[in-house]
């Protein structure tokens, strides 16, 4: 009986020790994921910052053109190239500079590359008249794309709606080579740190979702979501480190520390258990002899 107790003894402290010790590991590693994700976090945000500095300079430069309109002055073909070639720069993610009186593209810089455009009613163009029609309809800049373009390769568009005496005058527009603005907000940081990541919209018809870039097709599931807010747009980063949030062998290192720990601390009980049992028999013995002895002088 004695044995049997003290088997439960030893079981129900191995039990209460695995117990403790999971629950150690479990905070252990969340404390782990929780420091790699702010790692993440604060990476993403530094690729947001880029994002939203490269969009602050390529609104000054359609803005500068809504300004002039805005203040009355004549804006003719030579003004327009005059102007545009100076807001030009040598940014090599600008590739067109375009004004659309009523939406309708009339003026490009530079020309020659460009000259496809004209025409094109970005109010009635299939894939351009909703990003259009929003900037238009809320007097702010819209950021949309990226398009496959008439000119040749792929763009974003910047709309900057512009009104003379409360009426609708047309758009500036900013057309922004795609894999130049990539490069320039340093999308290959997140690959060099390690990182996998996808950047997506949701489709303002369709609402399906929309992929903008990313690193990989087999992109864990088990990403951190930030959002990004744009000039009447909205892009998501979903980014996960390639190797996992915790490492494979520090799992493995915090289950073998807790099994270990488990069978030490439980051994030590049981040891200290037993010892003091055999203590408590030893006083017990001893106690009955020294009974037994002083039955014996009485007699």
């Amino acid at each position: 009986m004695k044995n049997k107790n003290l088997f439960y003894q030893i079981l129900i402290s191995f039990v209460l020790v695995s117990v403790l010790t999971n629950m150690a590991c479990l905070f252990i590693r969340n404390s782990v994921i929780q420091q790699e994700k702010l790692k993440a976090e604060y990476t993403v945000n530094s690729t947001i910052n880029r994002v939203e500095i490269k969009l602050e300079s390529y609104i000054e430069k359609v803005g500068f053109l809504k300004k002039t309109i805005e203040a009355g002055i004549d804006v003719d073909d030579a003004y327009f190239e005059s102007m545009a070639s100076r807001l030009y720069g040598d940014d090599p993610a600008v590739k067109t500079i375009e004004l659309a009186p009523n939406g309708i593209i009339q003026n490009v810089y530079p020309f020659k590359e460009n000259q496809k455009a004209i025409g094109m009613n970005m109010l009635a163009e299939y894939e351009r008249k909703e990003a259009a029609t929003l900037a238009k309809d809320t007097r702010k800049y819209t950021l949309e794309g990226p398009y496959d373009l008439k000119q040749g390769g792929k763009g974003a568009l910047l709309y900057d709606p512009i009104y003379v005496n409360e009426k609708f005058w047309g758009f500036s527009i900013l057309v922004i080579d795609w894999d130049a603005f990539l490069d320039e907000i340093h999308l290959s940081d997140l690959k060099k740190a390690s990182y996998d990541f996808v950047i997506w919209k949701t489709d303002r018809v369709t609402k399906k979702k929309i992929i903008i870039s990313q690193s990989s097709k087999n992109i864990d599931s088990n990403t951190l979501l930030i959002k990004c807010k744009l000039p009447n747009n909205k892009w998501n980063f979903e980014i996960a480190p390639k190797q996992g949030w915790i490492n494979t062998y520090v799992m493995i290192s915090l289950a073998v520390a807790s099994i270990l720990i488990d069978f030490l601390v439980t051994a030590a009980i049981a040891q200290f258990e037993i010892r003091h049992r055999k203590d408590l028999e030893y006083a017990s013995q001893i106690e009955w002899q020294a009974k037994k002895a002083q039955e014996a002088s009485e007699i």
